[in-house]
């Protein structure tokens, strides 16, 4: 009889006939060996389960289904019922992944049962393969937390998560997010446990034309929206989506200085710093890191602005703890949170 996979690896394709022998090489290549490889081929017009048929003539751990066309959240959805692991990792057909990432990512979630979903920092590549640059996400918990209520704080194809505590609460993809479903399913796990990026990149994400996420930006935009929206309205700081929208712009784009238009999306701002700083159960010397770099972009744009007012109530309401972190923030350098 052969082992039970300790790791399914959730692999959805469509017409990636291209990409796909790199990802699954990826995988087969690993140095933890413990694993399924699932292949969803959801109704590929092009060589993509021919492909992947030879793969699996040769690796029985790999599991090719094919499907008639239904979208990536129905092909998702689909997966995560016909895993067999404790754990998922996602990689997506045009990905790579490096040679140690299911070992580093099972040993880190076997070591902290806390965490329910652990991800990474990774490298941006190009269609033929070649490095753009390194992206990294925010790594502990809190910083997690904080990055969701505006973005995503996940790079798909990273995440590695606790199959048994997505199906203890029946948590999966929203088809209703068809451009965000895994913003949506992150902000979702994290109602029942912390959440994880290692500083390693452990994947290659590939910018290709061909991919979906080229041609939807617009949608992306607007469902991420909606995802924000809703955290924001667990958090207990409700905003109509326009408002949402613009502080996720500043998320990035802080303003140098405010103009009068923008006193009132920063006086929210201050509110859900103030909402998010008050949760006793969150390590309370990284909330004071994130919030004195907060503080302290909106301390700067409010003092190069015209109203000095809001600037002196903004003083008011700052604690002496506040002043010591807002100083480390303006004495370093500008860096991702």
């Amino acid at each position: 009889m052969s082992q039970a996979p300790l790791v399914s690896v959730l692999m959805p394709a469509y017409n990636c006939a291209s990409f796909i022998g790199a990802a699954i090489e990826s995988v087969l290549a690993q140095t933890f060996s413990q694993f399924e490889l699932l292949v969803i081929d959801d109704g590929s017009t092009d060589r993509t389960s021919e492909i992947v048929s030879g793969y699996v003539d040769s690796d029985t751990r790999i599991r090719l289904i094919s499907r008639d066309h239904q979208g990536i959240v129905e092909t998702l959805n689909y997966g995560l019922e016909q895993a067999r692991g404790c754990y998922l990792a996602r990689l997506d057909s045009d990905d790579i992944s490096s040679q140690h990432r299911l070992e580093v990512q099972k040993n880190f979630l076997e070591a902290w049962p806390e965490v329910v979903l652990i991800g990474s920092a990774y490298t941006l590549i190009d269609q033929i393969g070649a490095r753009v640059q390194v992206s990294y996400m925010p790594q502990s918990d809190v910083a997690i937390r904080w990055h969701s209520l505006f973005h995503s704080p996940f790079a798909h194809s990273s995440v590695m998560l606790r199959l048994d505590v997505l199906r203890r609460y029946g948590l999966g993809y929203n088809p209703a997010m068809q451009e965000a479903e895994d913003y949506e399913l992150w902000s979702k796990l994290l109602q029942h446990g912390q959440g994880c990026n290692l500083r390693e990149p452990l994947v290659q994400y590939r910018r290709h034309p061909g991919q979906a996420s080229q041609h939807g930006q617009p949608a992306v935009w607007e469902y991420a929206g909606q995802v924000a929206q809703e955290n924001l309205i667990a958090l207990g700081a409700p905003l109509p989506i326009e408002d949402v929208q613009r502080l996720r712009e500043w998320f990035y784009r802080f303003p140098i200085c405010f103009e009068d238009k923008d006193l009132p999306l920063a006086e929210s701002l201050l509110k859900i710093l103030n909402r998010f700083s008050v949760q006793p159960s969150l390590d309370q010397r990284e909330m004071e890191r994130i919030r004195g770099r907060w503080l302290g972009r909106l301390f700067r744009a409010s003092f190069l602005g015209k109203d000095a007012a809001w600037f002196f109530r903004l003083i008011r309401q700052t604690k002496i703890g506040d002043l010591r972190a807002i100083i480390a923030y303006l004495l370093e350098r500008e860096r991702p949170e």
